[in-house]
């Protein structure tokens, strides 16, 4: 269930003795009104790096829980971004066989993306969401008061993270997603914000209560995730989620049109947008190779190859297994085009 408005709304008369809450300590700190809402010994505050998404990050979590007297008949309130709602998710799934828990995104990208799918993903040892659970939350509270106070490198993630949506929809929606764009993100305002990430979700649903457990068309949602868990691989994190996802959506479909299942206007069309969020900069970060690294311990590969899905001429999406011996980069040479050399 997803409900939208303040989170005080939902606790009226704060958190009830028997359930905790974990919080990202930088949303702590920017709106400290939420830790009224519990005592100090039912409120956990935690880094939200890559480093809380891993086993080492996760074990502190359940220890608390445990040592803090949590049981199976309370409520664990997740607030933050994505690498919150992967660990405490994660956790969750894994304590007492599953306990309950409520997300209450705090970022763009998590508003407007992660919340929902039950998905919940650690990584483990350089291998990006490799340990997992499918273990949705029992309720989702958008509180659209957290945009407000987002970075303006936050919200363009979260936007760049959101245009895969556009691709993925209709001439309607990928039109409004480029007028929204071509306007500035400085533009922005927090019910703007708001009414892309609801829109967002609505397409991302779509394909959830269609395969929900991600065996078939689900699987379109990856549109440039493949490309792009290999830039943050690659960047060590320093590249954001949806910058990387931007840039993965540019790459795939520069193979797609290659292979001519996408036509160069589509493809110039989509870049466009794309080069209202990014100008590069970020691959300075980055070499081929190391992207290569990164793409070949996705959880998507497999003996052939990895997974890549790109837009495509005829349906939304077109899927293919390159494989490793020829990647997807080992045409940027053979093709001098400035977005390709971004691969060094």
């Amino acid at each position: 269930m997803v409900r939208s408005g303040p989170l005080a709304d939902v606790l009226p008369s704060g958190l009830p003795p028997e359930d905790r809450l974990i919080i990202d300590r930088t949303v702590q700190e920017l709106h400290p009104a939420v830790c009224t809402l519990a005592n100090v010994e039912q409120t956990c505050a935690v880094t939200a790096d890559e480093s809380l998404k891993s086993l080492d990050g996760v074990t502190p979590i359940l220890a608390w829980l445990l040592e803090s007297g949590f049981d199976r008949g309370g409520t664990i309130y997740a607030v933050g971004g994505g690498t919150v709602q992967d660990a405490v998710g994660f956790a969750a799934s894994i304590l007492y066989r599953g306990a309950r828990w409520i997300f209450v995104p705090t970022t763009l990208l998590a508003q407007g993306d992660s919340c929902i799918g039950s998905k919940s993903s650690i990584n483990y040892r350089g291998y990006k969401n490799q340990l997992g659970t499918f273990y949705p939350p029992a309720e989702i509270v958008i509180d659209d008061a957290f945009l407000g106070t987002l970075s303006p490198a936050e919200v363009r993630s979260g936007v760049g993270e959101m245009l895969h949506y556009a691709v993925l929809s209709d001439e309607t929606d990928f039109a409004a997603f480029e007028s929204v764009v071509s306007a500035g993100l400085e533009q922005l305002r927090t019910p703007d914000m708001a009414a892309l990430a609801m829109r967002a979700l609505a397409v991302k649903r779509d394909f959830i209560e269609a395969d929900e457990f991600d065996t078939d068309l689900r699987k379109n949602l990856n549109l440039g995730h493949t490309f792009g868990h290999g830039l943050e691989f690659a960047s060590v994190g320093r590249i954001p989620h949806g910058l990387a996802v931007a840039y993965g959506i540019d790459l795939a479909n520069t193979y797609a049109e290659m292979r001519g299942v996408l036509t160069s206007a589509m493809r110039a069309r989509i870049g466009d947008v794309i080069r209202g969020l990014v100008d590069g900069r970020e691959l300075g970060l980055v070499t081929a190779a190391r992207i290569l690294e990164g793409i070949s311990k996705d959880k998507k590969r497999s003996s052939d190859g990895v997974e890549l899905v790109a837009s495509g001429r005829s349906s939304c999406c077109w899927r293919a297994t390159p494989s490793y011996s020829s990647p997807p980069h080992s045409y940027t040479t053979e093709h001098g085009e400035p977005r390709l050399a971004w691969m060094r």
